[in-house]
């Protein structure tokens, strides 16, 4: 069964990115009338990253170029680069949390966000079993870290 939710959930991912990369496409004619076209997808992490995941197996397992897209893959430097290098033109598009054009746009980069992925929230706070901590209201006053500054998850 979870093998199931996991196979439709990487192929979720990959026609919602196939269908954010077709909108961005200047062709508009059906995959089958053309040749691949090439596309690069900006992360705003290592790719190896396990929320990139269902994307990098949907690249493996050719889903994209079944859709008729070559896509290769950069990396940004967190998701609110990505949206201003999306923004300036830098990159055609690129994989953000959704609250990253709230960041930017205030700030007249033109972006705008053509499909989500999951349906979820991917942030956890984790603890360990033995620290007392049952609810968010428990870290009041204590320090906590976190990866980076470079997105706004953080």
């Amino acid at each position: 069964m979870r093998s199931d939710r996991l196979r439709s959930f990487v192929r979720n991912c990959a026609a919602g990115l196939a269908g954010a990369l077709m909108a961005a496409s200047p062709l508009a004619a059906p995959p089958s009338a053309w040749a691949a076209d090439a596309v690069t997808y900006l992360f705003p992490a290592p790719p190896s990253l396990p929320a990139f995941g269902p994307i990098r197996l949907a690249q493996g397992k050719g889903y994209f170029a079944q859709a008729g897209l070559d896509v290769s893959f950069a990396v940004g430097r967190g998701g609110v680069d990505v949206a201003k290098q999306v923004g300036a033109g830098n990159a055609p598009l690129g994989g953000i949390v959704a609250d990253g054009p709230i960041m930017v746009r205030q700030n007249g980069v033109p972006i705008k966000i053509v499909a989500i992925f999951g349906g979820r929230g991917f942030m956890q706070l984790v603890v360990r079993e033995d620290s007392g901590n049952e609810k968010p209201a428990d870290l009041k006053g204590k320090t906590i870290s976190v990866m980076s500054f470079q997105d706004t998850t953080y």
